[in-house]
């Protein structure tokens, strides 16, 4: 068993009009078992906040007005994975296939934005989802301490989230944002080196991207600690 702390930062840019910018911490704990020379099952549970702000310009007659907003949130995320560790090692490569079922439930706080003469507020939401998730994952040394990883997972998300988000921009007009307006499958691949700082300890640094719903890319960085 592992706990684990980990920061997330991410930049976006979905239009011309709207820049936003997200950040989240979470803490982990994992719990492994292993049968045999290569099956290996494992649960996972995370829980975690989020903050997300983002800067909303649009026209106001021939000038052009800008909001901007700051939201926050929590989410708890709970996984069952079997995977087959070194199930093949072509050229000193592992390759582990791995299956998983995840869970996940967030709620977003009510939120107002300041600024301009249509700032908006919005109203709180909250959604969960159920996935089932079939990849693997390559692996190779790359040195006495680091270690290379890669991974690539095809994902089909069985439920389908029911939450939607109201926003009032300041005029007798409400907006009703939807967010069950989702792929219901994806793919989604990362590159990280993780490096031994001790027998207990390790230091994981990542590049991830995703195609759920929006293309996205990310990095990440965690800490880890077995006891």
């Amino acid at each position: 068993m592992h706990a684990s702390l980990g920061h997330v930062s991410i930049s976006a840019k979905p239009s011309d009009s709207v820049e936003g910018r997200g950040y989240a911490n979470h803490l982990a704990i994992e719990a492994t078992r292993r049968f045999g020379n290569s099956w290996e099952f494992d649960l996972l549970a995370a829980a975690g906040r989020y903050e997300m702000q983002h800067d909303r310009s649009y026209m106001n007659g021939s000038e052009r007005e800008t909001s901007s907003g700051d939201a926050h949130g929590r989410y708890a995320v709970y996984r069952a994975r079997v995977v087959a560790r070194d199930m093949w090692r072509p050229g000193g490569t592992s390759i582990s296939p791995q299956f998983s079922m995840t869970h996940s439930r967030s709620i977003l706080d009510a939120a107002t934005e300041t600024g301009g003469p249509f700032a908006s507020s919005y109203t709180a939401a909250e959604w969960s989802s159920t996935n089932a998730s079939l990849g693997a994952t390559f692996a190779k040394d790359a040195g006495d301490r680091a270690t290379l990883t890669s991974t690539v997972e095809f994902t089909h998300r069985i439920r389908e989230p029911d939450a939607t988000i109201i926003a009032n921009p300041g005029v007798p007009l409400g907006i009703a944002l939807d967010a069950d307006d989702l792929d219901r499958n994806w793919l989604r691949a990362s590159v990280q080196i993780d490096y031994a700082m001790s027998q207990r300890s390790n230091l994981r640094l990542g590049l991830h991207g995703s195609s759920m719903d929006r293309a996205s890319f990310g990095v990440d960085a965690a800490y880890a600690l077995k006891f």
